[in-house]
């Protein structure tokens, strides 16, 4: 008998209300998720954004400013070829973040990242982002150094 995939599971918190400080309301799983000693931490370091159908979010080898916690909408991850044609390699929606590298410590795009589907993200620029990620991370005492 096959085995049915399921939903990744995301633990509410109860403590956290649905909306930001501007009343936006949070429909990303990883933020709804965050524990509450965190919370400040993230929505300090946010900024919410309108996402507009085929907007270029990041091109192939664009130095990487910031992410995005999809809120609404669909954010559609491209693997380009040198002759200019490309392919789908991931989505993310609400449940996920586009800007993986910028935590794994790369600043250079190897993708383009395009919306698909016209919604709101939240972003967070590339130092805040690896803040509010590893709280307690000493990034060195040069503000520019980013990640």
């Amino acid at each position: 008998m096959a085995k049915s995939l399921s939903q990744p599971q995301f633990n509410h918190s109860q403590e956290m209300p649905n909306t930001d400080g501007d009343g936006n309301h949070i429909n990303n799983l990883i933020l709804l998720s965050l524990p509450a000693s965190e919370r400040k931490i993230v929505f300090d370091n946010l900024e919410f954004v309108r996402l507009i159908t085929q907007q270029v979010l990041h091109e192939t080898g664009d130095t990487l400013k910031s992410g995005y916690f999809c809120d609404t909408g669909m954010i559609s991850i491209l693997s380009v070829f040198s002759d200019g044609k490309s392919v789908e390699v991931g989505l993310v929606g609400k449940e996920g973040f586009l800007g993986l590298p910028l935590i794994a410590g790369f600043r250079t795009a190897a993708t383009r990242a395009t919306v698909q589907i016209e919604g709101t993200a939240f972003r967070a620029y590339a130092r805040a982002e690896a803040t509010a990620t590893f709280p307690g991370h000493d990034h060195g005492s040069d503000p520019d150094s980013g990640l």
